[in-house]
């Protein structure tokens, strides 16, 4: 395949995959502008590396999939939080430490339900919750009934609150 194909191909895909690629670093990356960031940055690489991609290795959503997943990887090697010591210790002083139990806990707990979760509800979960869209928004973008995306959130809570109740009784 020449590059003049790829180029072709990747101009065609490109609204679906800037979609996709920014449900997936947005779900990943809790600061929206660092997100357009990374998927715009994340886009001129792709483009620029077209030459490297191999239709025969992968689709193109694959491909780009991988270069975001680097360029999030990047953006968490570079971000540093940092506190000093003095205000760690009034912050635990000032705070319950049963509750920062219960929210690490809590934390926990939703990390590992999420890891269960499809691509594609990951996506929803991320288009709800993190971009606050309404379900007929997150339904018109995933190609599926309102009806469908309310019912999907409704197990979704109702899993959670059983998982929290076997966990915590």
């Amino acid at each position: 395949m020449t590059l003049q194909e790829k180029q072709t191909i990747f101009e065609a895909e490109y609204p679906a995959l800037f979609d996709y690629a920014y449900r997936y670093v947005a779900y990943r990356v809790p600061n929206n502008n660092e997100a357009e960031d990374i998927v715009s940055e994340g886009f001129l690489k792709a483009y620029k590396q077209l030459h490297q991609y191999t239709p025969e290795k992968g689709n193109l959503r694959q491909w780009i999939t991988g270069i975001m997943r680097y360029a999030i990887i990047d953006y968490w090697r570079i971000q540093r939080i940092t506190i000093e010591l003095n205000e760690a210790l009034l912050l635990i002083d000032a705070a319950d430490t049963a509750h920062i139990e219960q929210t690490i806990d809590n934390r926990l707990l939703v990390d590992q339900l999420m890891e269960r979760l499809s691509p594609e509800m990951k996506a929803m979960f991320a288009l709800r919750y993190i971009d606050g869209l309404t379900y007929a928004e997150i339904a018109t973008l995933m190609n599926k009934q309102p009806d469908a995306v309310r019912k999907f959130f409704s197990r979704m809570h109702n899993d959670i609150r059983l998982e929290m109740e076997e966990q915590y009784g």
